[in-house]
């Protein structure tokens, strides 16, 4: 591989020349031109590219470990299998990204714009993207185990099958947001807003989801075991089958909720307003916490083994 200057990297772009394979490790190319560029497999290991245009360029299976990348223009840039662990991309501009199947293992997404970028099938564990923004964009079987991702926007955004083990989404945007199959397992969703969402067949079990208002959203055969819904306003969703084996409902309001042949065993409610619910077919066994109105009530509407 042959070692460039950052001025030589310059000329030879005004030439038209391409830079695949290249040895540029440290190279400081900060507030530079580099639009449809080519850098396919070349080696940037901790460059300075911050607030460079790379609008178009290609970065396919580069190396960017460790590199600067704040505020950089990477509108329509393609990043797919580079890998870009531990790297700052903070209020860069990412939208229509290509990333697929790009390693970004603890790098920092702080005010990034995702809108409409792809990064389906990465490493994106112990990412932090506060405040960032991933409408429109495809998550899908992307790994965010550990991630913190407080105060993002996620409207219409794909996350089918990924994983988001212990991952920190408080205080986000959750609307027409596709969870189908998600790994949700021990998460984190604090003074969140969800509506229309899809989580069925999802993993949320053990999850903290406090003081959150949650609409119109299907958590249909969804796996709920030991999750946590205190202080939370759940308005017409559907747990239809779903397990909620010992969920806590602390101070839950639900507003015409189906948990028509869900499993609610071991289940503690306390301060639980149900308001228009259907409970045919759900299994209340060893339940705690219910009123005895809220016993007749549910005994009345077709709720199997309510405690006496």
């Amino acid at each position: 591989m042959t070692l460039f200057t950052a001025e030589e990297v310059l000329n030879k772009l005004q030439e038209g020349e391409s830079f695949v394979g290249a040895e540029l490790s440290r190279i400081n190319l900060e507030d530079c031109i580099l639009d449809d560029g080519n850098f396919t497999q070349a080696y940037l290991r901790g460059a300075n590219l911050s607030r460079a245009f790379c609008q178009g360029t290609n970065f396919f299976q580069a190396n960017l470990m460790l590199a600067n990348l704040t505020e950089t223009n990477l509108v329509c840039a393609n990043l797919s299998h580079a890998e870009l662990n531990r790297a700052c991309l903070q209020r860069a501009n990412c939208r229509s990204l290509q990333a697929s199947y790009t390693k970004l293992y603890g790098a920092s997404l702080d005010l990034l714009n995702g809108i409409d970028a792809n990064f389906s099938k990465s490493d994106m564990r112990e990412i932090k993207a506060q405040k960032a923004n991933f409408s429109r964009a495809n998550l899908n079987q992307v790994n965010l185990t550990s991630a913190q991702l407080i105060k993002c926007d996620f409207t219409e955004t794909s996350l089918r099958s990924a994983i988001l083990e212990q991952a920190d989404l408080s205080s986000s945007i959750l609307i027409k947001t596709d969870l189908e199959k998600s790994n949700l397992h021990r998460y984190i969703c604090l003074n969140s807003h969800w509506k229309n969402c899809n989580l069925v067949s999802a993993n949320l079990s053990e999850s903290d989801i406090r003081s959150s208002q949650i609409q119109d959203t299907e958590i249909l055969g969804a796996n709920c075991i030991n999750a946590s819904f205190t202080d939370s306003v759940l308005e017409h969703c559907s747990f239809l089958s779903a397990d909620l084996n010992f969920a806590l409902f602390d101070r839950v309001k639900l507003v015409e909720i189906s948990f028509q042949d869900a499993n609610l065993e071991q289940t503690i409610w306390k301060n639980v307003e149900f308001i228009n619910c259907e409970v045919m077919g759900a299994m209340f066994t060893d339940a705690q916490g219910l009123t005895d109105a809220q016993k007749n009530w549910l005994k009345n509407n077709g709720a199997l083994n309510v405690p006496r």
